[in-house]
């Protein structure tokens, strides 16, 4: 169940599966009836018999061919064997895959995973670091809000506004190893040190303060957003700042005990992964990017219209319909990049956004 398995497991799992898979062939042996002595005996002189004739026959062949028309069109097929030959192979690879598959799900592993060797003192010693790391890292923002922080920030040879807008992708990888850590405090600990009041607590504290990280990240992105507007790398990463400060809120609540006797984080934190990307599909960022950036667009602010260009179909309708509210410079770099684009054909034209994009683009290069 993915409500009860880790990541150990499932390399444990995925490395015998991919063992079984290597030896599948084997399966195939006892198929393979038993020939007598006599029989492999002559088959074997058969072979040996058509390896030394065969290159000499077929050097005769190809020279009776050359002189001969008639000889030629008689061993010569009149059929193009190259997409045969293709066919052929790209069907026993494929038969390869399939046995490969079935025979990795034939079996199973023993995914027991031994487990921690570290006490209530090891275990709190790691958590009350953790938290007395984030802890400073809290202090030092309630400080950035003083007189005191700004004399900091200006020593530091930074304005404010840099400050505000800087190290959101170091605070995103900050939490991606704080969640790694809680997952190695998690594998070394005894499981009886889980049940220690203390221990619960602080389990429970260090991911509730590394919120405190993804807040602060998607605050500073906010800022950046406002000076320099939006792309879907930082779009991306917003959402993967949204994804881990789910984890550790899962993780927050697991250490609590709720559900401690079953290791449901995993398959919660790829839940949650995959309820965002169906979101993002149903929600279309590419078209959001277009609309946030243009509406954020003013006298101050400058329109990077030829990143927007450079987006894919997804953005096509929402480039077209914000084409009007753009300045004159604009709306013709827009019209010439989007003009240039050539239709989906083929099976490419089924899918929903390069439909609308075409239909898009034709209303919108037609139209004087």
């Amino acid at each position: 169940s993915i409500w009860d398995t880790t990541v150990l497991r499932l390399v444990i799992r995925g490395g015998s599966a991919l063992e079984r898979a290597f030896l599948s062939p084997l399966v195939l042996r006892p198929l393979a009836k038993r020939m007598d002595q006599e029989v492999s005996t002559r088959l074997l002189r058969i072979g040996l018999a058509l390896a030394l004739a065969l290159p000499l026959l077929a050097i005769v062949v190809a020279l009776l061919a050359a002189s001969d028309p008639v000889f030629a069109g008689l061993v010569t097929p009149d059929a193009d064997l190259g997409p045969v030959l293709g066919h052929v192979g790209f069907a026993a690879v494929l038969a390869l895959g399939l046995l490969c598959t079935a025979v990795a799900a034939l079996g199973d592993a023993d995914d027991d995973v031994p487990s921690g060797g570290f006490g209530a003192t090891e275990v709190v010693t790691m958590l009350g670091l953790a938290a007395a790391v984030l802890g400073l890292f809290v202090f030092s923002q309630l400080l950035a809000l003083t007189s005191a922080g700004d004399r900091l920030v200006e020593e530091a040879g930074l304005e404010p506004a840099d400050y505000a807008r800087s190290g959101f992708f170091q605070l995103c990888w900050a939490t991606g190893f704080l969640l790694g850590f809680l997952a190695v405090v998690r594998f070394v600990a005894a499981p009886e040190v889980w049940s220690r009041p203390v221990v619960r607590v602080l389990g429970a504290l260090v991911p509730a303060l590394a919120l405190g990280l993804v807040v602060v990240s998607l605050r500073r992105m906010g800022l950046y957003d406002r000076a320099f507007g939006l792309t879907m790398l930082r779009l991306w990463v917003v959402g993967a700042a949204l994804w881990m400060g789910t984890v550790l809120v899962l993780v927050a609540v697991r250490n609590l005990g709720v559900g401690g006797d079953r290791r449901w984080v995993l398959g919660g934190a790829g839940t949650a992964a995959l309820v965002l990307v169906l979101l993002a599909n149903l929600g279309n960022p590419e078209a959001f990017v277009v609309h946030h950036n243009v509406s954020r667009a003013g006298d101050d602010v400058e329109l990077d219209v030829y990143y927007l260009e450079d987006l894919s179909d997804d953005a096509v309708p929402a480039l077209v319909s914000a084409a009007p509210t753009l300045d004159q410079r604009d709306r013709r770099e827009l019209r010439a990049s989007l003009c240039r684009r050539n239709d989906a054909i083929g099976a490419a034209a089924l899918n929903v956004s390069a439909s609308q994009a075409a239909d898009a683009r034709h209303e919108f290069c037609t139209t004087p």
